[in-house]
C-alpha cells in the first residue's frame, strides 16, 4: 500500500540546498496545494517554492489559485508593479571565506561575496 504522508523535496541544480525540504510526517506541498484549490474549485497548474517552507499553486491562466504555509513578506524597495523589473533584478550573497567551527569571531573574517544579476 503506497504511503499518505511524508515526502522529498530535491533540489535540480546548485540553486538549493540538495534536499530543501522533507517531512516523515505531513502530507507532500503538491497535495497540500491541490486540495487547497479544489475547495476554490480551481486546478493546480504550476507550483512555485517560495521559501524555505512556502508554496503557491499557479492556476493555467497564472493566477495563485492556493499556498501552503505563510507566504514570505515583500522585498522592500520593490515598485508596486514588479513587472517592471524583470531583469533589473539582482542578487548578492555573503558567505565567511572558509568553514569554522562555530560562530565564535566570524564577523572578523573576510567574506565572499557573490553579486548575480544586473547591477546599478
Amino acid at each position: 500500500m503506497p504511503a499518505r504522508r511524508g515526502f522529498v523535496i530535491a533540489s535540480s541544480d546548485t540553486h538549493d540546498h540538495p534536499v530543501s525540504h522533507w517531512s516523515l510526517d505531513r502530507e507532500p506541498p503538491s497535495h497540500q496545494l491541490a486540495v487547497d484549490a479544489k475547495e476554490k474549485e480551481a486546478k493546480v497548474a504550476r507550483l512555485f517554492k517560495l521559501d524555505a517552507l512556502s508554496y503557491a499553486g499557479e492556476a493555467e491562466d497564472g493566477e495563485m489559485v492556493a499556498q501552503a504555509r505563510q507566504l514570505p513578506m515583500p522585498i522592500e524597495g520593490l515598485l508596486p508593479d514588479v513587472d517592471k523589473m524583470r531583469g533589473k533584478i539582482s542578487g548578492t550573497m555573503a558567505r565567511p571565506g572558509f568553514a569554522s567551527k562555530n560562530d565564535e569571531g566570524a564577523s572578523k573574517e573576510p567574506h565572499e561575496v557573490r553579486n548575480r544579476g544586473q547591477r546599478r
